[in-house]
């Protein structure tokens, strides 16, 4: 064993050096030498005139007093953000003093309890990695029993969670796709059958022109009406089979569900070929109004005691859709300059004059 009488100021330093230029790295006491291919222990590498060179001794180097000293308060601060929980905390501490290469049984330890610490925050991969290291160990070092038991653990839920399901969790359906009333239950209960657990529903881009092909809105209150009594009726058979539902929206088509469909709820779209902008196809989710219909939609929906409301992929908006009076005014209002379609689209703008500009007054189409 190398050991240093150098003062502390430089004593690891040194140690460093010496390790570089003379191993060709650095090895704590105890490290294990690398051991020789397959091919050489089995004789296979060598002929019967050769002999395999002995493998060489680590280098072993004991690490200067106030070196061991930090790392042991590293150490003692890993432990207490350990004990109060702080997991995430004691995380980073860990992986700072790992890589510092501390002594053997520190380095134990930390592996030890930033394993414990992945395990807590779910992270599994992490605390795998950190158990195999300590299991994996050449010579006995603390916690190596527990962690090739917790390894072997470990392993065996992640290769189980990685299964594909043998049997369907969910499924997707339209809201047309749902069964009438006489097939409620038999639907339900075929579905539950086949393994599955959670329902969708879809309630799609109701009566727009990807479905329709024109703009007319669903069949007044009635169909509103109609769709949450449907809705609660099918949620309250589904519990029945412990089967729970959930309501897929896409923002932007909920509109179609009122009629009669308010004109200025539809968003705007720039045509770059006529150069003016037009009614979009679906909803301006910056209108105030459309805004509160749409809370109100929810609160309904809320009411028939589905498990949750999902946000589905929306119509996209484009560079030149969202374009309506109340988009353009609160764009005006938070960047404090004006936005003339015509101009952004077809021509270049300049920065310092729209900001020295006072913004427009609107007409009452926003244009």
């Amino acid at each position: 064993m190398i050991k240093h009488t150098l003062s502390p100021a430089t004593g690891f330093h040194v140690a460093l050096a010496l390790c570089l230029v003379v191993g060709g790295g650095c090895a704590r006491t105890g490290s294990h030498p690398p051991t020789l291919p397959p091919e050489a222990e089995g004789g296979g590498g060598f002929s019967s005139e050769e002999v395999a060179p002995p493998a060489p001794e680590p280098y072993t180097v004991e690490l200067p007093e106030n070196i061991r000293l930090i790392h042991r308060q590293m150490m003692s601060e890993a432990e207490e953000h350990f004990a109060r929980q702080d997991f995430n905390e004691a995380i980073r501490g860990l992986q700072r003093l790992l890589a510092l290469h501390p002594q053997q049984e520190i380095e134990a330890e930390g592996r030890w309890m930033l394993a414990q610490a992945y395990q807590h925050t779910g992270e599994w991969e992490g605390a795998r990695e950190q158990y195999r290291a300590l299991a994996s160990a050449h010579q006995l070092v603390p916690h190596q029993s527990e962690a090739k038991q917790n390894l072997l653990e470990l392993e065996k839920l992640l290769e189980e969670s990685r299964r594909p399901p043998q049997d369907t969790q969910a499924v997707r359906l339209n809201f047309t796709q749902l069964p009438q009333s006489e097939g409620f239950d038999e639907g339900i209960k075929r579905m539950r059958g086949d393994g599955v657990t959670t329902l969708l529903i879809d309630l799609g881009c109701r009566n727009s022109p990807m479905e329709k092909g024109d703009r007319k809105g669903a069949a007044g209150a009635s169909a509103l009406k109609s769709m949450q009594e449907m809705i609660r009726s099918f949620v309250a058979r589904s519990h029945l089979q412990n089967l729970r539902v959930y309501i897929g929206v896409a923002p932007r088509c909920v509109g179609f569900w009122k009629e009669p469909v308010p004109a200025a709820w539809h968003d705007r779209v720039y045509d770059p070929e006529s150069k003016v902008t037009r009614e979009g196809p679906f909803f301006d989710v910056f209108h105030p109004s459309y805004q509160q219909f749409l809370l109100n939609f929810f609160d309904q929906i809320a009411e028939s005691g589905v498990d949750g409301v999902i946000f589905l992929g929306d119509q996209p908006i484009g560079i030149y859709e969202g374009l309506g009076e109340s988009g353009i005014k609160s764009f005006q209002q938070i960047f404090h300059t004006r936005f003339i379609p015509g101009e952004v689209f077809q021509q270049p703008i300049d920065l310092a004059q729209l900001r020295n500009s006072t913004p427009p007054r609107q007409s009452s189409s926003g244009f």
